[in-house]
């Protein structure tokens, strides 16, 4: 950290302070404690100034800080629970493949007289301890990790103070929901279990078939719609709090989720045979010089039979594509809402913002106001507005209002005012936008009741309505009610400027840049081609940012896949034995696996992206038009996403083709 110093009046020059504090360090005498002295400075205070000791000031800076700490970790926890949802799927699916390898085992424990009861028992515990087990591995694996963040934050940003402080809550949280998603995942294979007759479960056709698909399928429906309806719901009505209008929008998105992944065994073996259609000409076309070079031929039969492999069990494959269906719906809902924010903020550039020069600080400290008036000045300017922001209370909520110049400002931005004039908005008024005029039910001459931060209650009167909210926010004040209100606040957020006719744009910002390179070295000066490049980087980067934490849950998917293949290489070993001993190849083995995993992946990306382009669709359209006005779907992005899933299918089944290859034939056809 740096600390840099100034003469009171060079400060305040330097800020634009004009002569005030922004606040007063007080050094108690000996013997006066700080709780006696703070009510005395509070005394001799002007009305809205507050003097408090040095232990609520701790408190304050705490708070502020643990609220940003408190944001980022429920997003953290936010990401963390989807990889538990994804997690979820394949446990299931695992169990319930397991259970249907293990039938003859079962139905022989019924046989000899074990009730239904406890088979069920017997899996629950076999879940449960896979539970503790995989939850104490989690939890060492999240201090590693832990560990490593800080490090890595140390190495870009310097050490943190401090060690690494392990509290019991999050090591009892941990364990607690490790364990019962693992166990509560495992429940339907159980239940599933305990309903297989011993009769039927001891003969040659050992497959796991008892169910009641027409209950279930319409089950999947009924969550699939109720889904779709909190989904909409919470995101468009937003029922009561914002935290609960959230929980409402995720517990719809969930059960959309389940409905969908339990559906999607309807439509399973079309697409499969569809994928397996497209991609074969691709293939082959692919193939073909390396086929040339080994003159070995193409092995056409191996994709109709991984075709058929897949089709064949269309639950099994909707199970092993719904945790990478999961994680790439999230990955392509932020996808269409990040390219939408991105659209609309081209298109307000291109209409709101009529400024040709654009200056922020670059650190984000502000603008001292007179900095912007000496920009002003220059040759080729035309006009220059500063933009900051105001606090204030309005019917018991905060809001916060922002401050123009209004002389200059409708001149470089266009708010759209549908009423009122820019001339009215003087000392004690203000602009309303739309929405929350019209949930105040004000118009031009409301009266509005406000109380700011430091001198009290205040009323403005409306003088004006827009429309257009995206760079202005919700309320609009003139500088002038800013100054009388806030003492010793003369920062702009931002400021924009436009050229007088026929002025270079490249001669005036070369002329900015050497002013405040002199003047203000803080302050960066960016055209409107510049300016909108690192608004759309921040938008990318917090897309990046999103994208690798929900890598994690589309890893986890892939590691099913991965799973999924290997418990059916097992469930058949005498079929590939067979296969093998009338000809066929370890590697015709191994390519027919991985085309396997393949379809498997693709047709996940297919449901995920389908799935989450509709949702990045309902999600933009629910933002406010400030933020999304235009929706755009990423469709490059989008193909990007598809071809990584078919490489991350090749790879996934590398052990399970491996292991399929190298069987001995002799073993394999005796088995089962």
């Amino acid at each position: 950290a740096f600390l840099v110093a100034f003469d009171p009046s060079v400060a305040s020059q330097l800020l634009g302070l004009h002569g005030d504090y922004q606040s007063i360090d007080v050094h108690a005498a000996p013997g006066v404690s700080q709780t006696v002295l703070a009510p005395r400075v509070q005394a001799a205070l002007p009305k809205g100034y507050e003097a408090i000791d040095n232990a609520q000031l701790n408190k304050d800076s705490q708070k502020q800080f643990g609220g940003f700490i408190d944001g980022f970790a429920n997003a953290l926890l936010t990401f963390a629970l989807i990889a538990l949802f994804v997690s979820g799927f394949i446990i299931n699916n695992t169990f319930a493949m397991l259970a249907s390898q293990r039938l003859r085992e079962l139905a022989l424990l019924r046989a000899i007289g074990a009730s239904t009861t406890q088979v069920r028992t017997m899996m629950a515990i076999e879940s449960l301890t896979v539970g503790v087990g995989a939850s104490v591995a989690g939890l060492g694996v999240g201090v590693m990790i832990a560990f490593g963040i800080k490090a890595l934050i140390g190495l870009f940003a310097g050490n943190l103070p401090g060690g690494l402080v392990i509290t019991s809550t999050p090591v009892v949280v941990g364990l607690a929901v490790g364990i019962l998603v693992t166990t509560a995942s495992a429940i339907s294979p159980a239940l599933k279990a305990g309903r297989v007759p011993p009769i039927a479960a001891m003969s040659n056709q050992a497959i796991f078939t008892v169910d009641r698909a027409g209950r279930r399928l319409l089950v999947a429906g009924t969550a699939t719609l109720a889904g779709l309806a909190c989904l909409v719901i919470g995101l468009f009505a937003r029922p009561g709090e914002t935290i609960q209008w959230l929980l409402l929008a995720g517990l719809g998105a969930v059960g959309l989720f389940l409905g969908v992944a339990s559906l999607s065994r309807l439509i399973a073996r079309p697409v499969v045979v569809a994928e397996s259609t497209v991609l074969r000409p691709i293939t082959r076309a692919l193939s073909w010089p390396i086929s040339k070079i080994t003159g070995r031929a193409r092995q056409q039969v191996v994709a109709h039979l991984a075709s058929e492999n897949v089709a064949r069990t269309p639950r099994r494959t909707s199970a092993a594509a719904a945790a990478l269906m999961v994680g790439l719906a999230f990955v392509a809902t932020g996808s269409v809402v990040g390219a939408s924010m991105k659209q609309t903020l081209r298109n307000q550039l291109k209409t709101s913002i009529k400024a040709d020069l654009y200056f922020r600080d670059k650190s984000f400290a502000g603008i001292p106001v007179a900095t912007t008036k000496a920009i002003s000045k220059l040759d080729g300017i035309a006009e220059v507005s500063g933009f900051t922001q105001a606090p204030y209370l309005l019917n018991g909520g905060q809001k916060a209002a922002g401050v123009v110049d209004h002389r200059t400002f409708g001149d470089l931005v266009d708010i759209g005012l549908t009423s009122g004039s820019w001339a009215g908005l003087a000392k004690d008024t203000m602009f309303l936008y739309k929405d929350p005029a019209r949930d105040l039910k004000a118009t031009v001459g409301t009266k509005l009741r406000v109380q700011w931060p430091s001198n009290g209650v205040e009323i403005l009167t409306v003088a004006g309505i827009y429309n257009d909210a995206s760079i202005v926010g919700n309320s609009l004040i003139d500088r002038s009610t800013f100054d009388e209100n806030f003492k010793g606040r003369s920062l702009d957020f931002f400021a924009a400027a436009t050229l007088k006719p026929g002025a270079s744009l490249l001669k005036v910002k070369d002329d900015v840049k050497t002013y405040l390179l002199d003047n203000a070295p803080a302050v960066d000066v960016q055209d409107k081609a510049e300016f909108q490049q690192a608004q759309e980087q921040q938008i990318n980067i917090l897309i990046i940012i999103i994208n690798v934490l929900l890598g994690l849950a589309v890893g986890i998917a892939l590691i099913g896949i991965a799973n999924t293949l290997a418990l059916s290489v097992y469930e058949r070993t005498r079929e590939i034995g067979l296969m093998r001993a009338v000809g066929m190849l370890r590697s015709q083995i191994k390519a027919m696996v991985r085309w396997e995993s393949v379809l498997v992946a693709l047709f996940g990306a297919v449901l995920g992206l389908t799935l989450g382009v509709g949702l990045g669709a309902l999600v933009s359209n629910a933002l406010p038009s400030g933020v999304v006005s235009t929706i755009s779907i990423p469709t490059t992005q989008l193909v990007g996403y598809v071809i990584a899933s078919i490489i991350a299918g090749m790879i996934a089944a590398y052990f399970p083709a491996r292991r399929a290859a190298k069987m001995n034939v002799l073993d394999a056809i005796a088995h089962g």
